[in-house]
């Protein structure tokens, strides 16, 4: 019997512990949002052009501000894809992060997700409440802006040229 259940966890515990975006699904997209792997075992945001004008959550459905401190929190920080406790705006983890082993129908967690329009200047972050591995289709209100990160560690996109106030460059 113990040795049954050794066989069961080596199978099962893969499938447990799978990560957030993971590449066994090609794309995940919501309105040419889309999220996908890039090379292997490189997953990033690829946005659709022209979906915002805002750089800040300034309030709305599209712009909720609640959003704005762990969005400044993500666009403070080098990976493209990322998980935040919205309570303390801590990082949860990226990518690889799972919801999986949290009970979100109680748990709340935010995903944002920065990006670069094609080879253009423009560029996208969207903070949104996060509820299932691999979706990213806005079950709520978000906020997406205009702007990105400064850094980049997961070579996701080119960063944004320097600016602080989210507008004035240096």
């Amino acid at each position: 019997m113990l040795s049954l259940i050794r066989i069961w966890l080596f199978l099962a515990l893969p499938l447990l512990c799978r990560s957030a975006f993971n590449a066994q699904n090609a794309s995940w997209c919501w309105n040419f949002n889309c999220v996908r792997e890039q090379s292997p075992g490189k997953i990033c945001y690829y946005p659709a052009g022209s979906q915002a004008n805002s750089t800040f959550c300034s309030g709305g459905h599209s712009v909720d501000n609640a959003y704005e401190t762990v969005l400044e929190t993500h666009l403070n920080q080098t990976l493209s894809i990322a998980y935040y406790d919205p309570n303390t705006n801590a990082q949860l983890g990226g990518v690889n992060y799972s919801l999986s082993t949290l009970d979100t129908s109680t748990a709340n967690v935010t995903l944002c997700l920065s990006g670069q329009v094609g080879h253009s200047n423009e560029y996208q972050t969207i903070c949104e409440a996060a509820k299932y591995d691999n979706d990213i289709t806005l079950p709520g209100t978000y906020c997406v802006v205009s702007v990105a990160q400064h850094v980049v560690s997961d070579d996701c996109y080119i960063a944004m040229p320097n600016v602080t106030d989210r507008g004035v460059e240096q």
